[in-house]
């Protein structure tokens, strides 16, 4: 049942919840006891069974909450991300099209198939990996670990139990693993630390490996083709046995050790330990060995790595949504004014261009009612004196009385300097063009003027 982007469904404690199929993005989160709901697009949500199993279909993206008392979760295909956190019960993802983050588990874990990067953490439980296109990183889980296939870097840290990798496509790194390893191929480096009494094999590195051992105790492992060097690091007072081929450029920075050559094999002994002691033996080594003690050198690195933050990938992430999200709403910020900016201008050129318009009408009007009364008077012809009427029919016109004589013309009084003619001979007097006494004969010339 459910409408559009919203679905909803009461339930008894301990179901089995089966999400079918999501189109796009998974968020599995907890919900309220007593019933599940589904945010997305196109949800549906069916009750099959007795009624202990939900399904869960959506087209598209989807947060689905689920009560705190289920009893399992059981994914089969997410086209985009997935996120699953704080359940209580197993969890299986059969499909995962893009990078698949699981954390605070309390049941064993189950990856099939991711297309992108994996991240597993806080799982109470076993966990099984399958096949993952690209980075794997697992932590503190608490019980065994099994990869099958990693396309890309691989980062194991704090496992109670076990661990068995099949393939690592590039780097991979394992830190305090409490139980036996196996590693049978990684492609480029390999580091390990941590390791205790718990034997250990490794069967291919493709470059360099870097061991870190802890404890004095004796130690047991097979290393078999490295295609690089082999380092490892030991405490000054550990008892161990290392077999390498006697060609191999070797080089050892503790005092006391026994380096013995026997049968086209190398024994570097190390405390108790003698040639006849069981320890770790390297098949072949492409690259020089070294066994270094306390101190700094190789250590340095371990050192250095031990005091990151296990969520430093999560803490740069949010810094940099963080700044990205300030950066846009600067931005948007900007734009807006820039917008307002915009309008304000587009409204000042419009008024200005209506009052343009406006003085252009009136200058139009005017000379349009100008034209007009020039027009009429055109019409209507002189007036006054020497107008002549016509009344029709023969009657002659009568003659045209004598005109008295003209009077003289008054003179006219002369016309009185412009000021622009005064400024005219200011100027020629401050350029010394003429003097002070030709400028005032100059001025009473001109009103003098007839």
């Amino acid at each position: 049942m459910g409408d559009d982007g919203w679905a909803r469904m009461e339930v008894d404690p301990g179901v089995a919840i089966i999400i079918e199929t999501a189109g796009g993005d998974l968020a599995v989160v907890p919900g309220n006891d007593g019933e599940i709901s589904v945010e997305g697009e196109g949800p549906r949500i069916d009750r099959v069974g007795d009624g202990q199993t939900i399904v869960i279909h959506c087209a598209g993206d989807a947060d689905v909450r689920v009560p705190p008392s289920a009893r399992s979760l059981h994914i089969h295909s997410v086209g985009g991300d997935l996120k699953v956190r704080e359940f209580n019960g197993p969890v299986t993802v059969e499909e995962c099209g893009g990078d698949a983050a699981i954390r605070e588990i309390k049941g064993p874990v189950s990856i099939e198939s991711a297309g992108t990067d994996v991240r597993v953490t806080d799982i109470t439980g076993p966990l099984a990996v399958g096949s993952v296109s690209a980075d794997l990183t697992v932590r503190d889980i608490t019980g065994p670990v099994q990869v099958d296939s990693v396309g890309a870097d691989m980062e194991i840290k704090r496992v109670m139990g076990p661990a068995n990798v099949n393939s690592v496509g590039a780097d991979a790194t394992l830190r305090d693993i409490n139980g036996p390893l196996n590693i049978e191929s990684v492609g480029a480096d390999l580091v390990v630390t941590g390791l205790n009494a718990s034997p250990f094999t490794i069967e291919s590195v493709g470059s360099d490996l870097l061991l870190e051992i802890e404890g004095s105790g004796m130690l047991l492992g097979q290393v078999g083709h490295v295609g690089g060097s082999v380092s490892i690091k030991v405490p000054a007072d550990a008892s161990l046995r290392c077999g390498i081929p006697a060609d191999v450029e070797r080089t050892v920075n503790l005092g006391g050790a026994q380096v013995v050559e026997q049968d086209g094999r190398v024994s570097v002994c190390l405390g108790d330990a003698s040639p006849q002691t069981p320890g770790i033996e390297f098949e072949a080594i492409a690259g020089d060995f070294q066994l270094n003690g306390g101190g700094r050198g190789f250590g340095a690195r371990f050192e250095f790595e031990a005091n990151l933050p296990d969520n430093l990938d999560e803490i740069i992430s949010t810094r940099i949504t963080e700044q990205l999200a300030r950066i846009q709403d600067n931005l948007s910020r900007q734009t807006e004014r820039i917008q307002r900016e915009a309008e304000r201008m587009a409204e000042r050129a419009r008024e200005k261009a209506e009052r343009a318009a406006e003085r252009a009408r009136s200058r139009a009007e005017r000379a349009h009612e100008q034209m007009e009364r020039h027009t009429e008077r055109l019409r209507r012809g002189p007036r006054g004196k020497g107008w002549v009427w016509s009344w029709g029919g023969d009657a002659p016109t009568p003659p045209e009385p004598p005109r008295p004589p003209r009077p003289p013309a008054a003179p006219r009084p002369p016309e009185p300097v412009t000021d622009q003619e005064r400024l005219a001979i200011l100027r020629m007097v401050e350029n010394k063009t003429i003097t002070i006494e030709e400028a005032e004969r100059l001025l009473a010339a001109l009103e003098g003027r007839s």
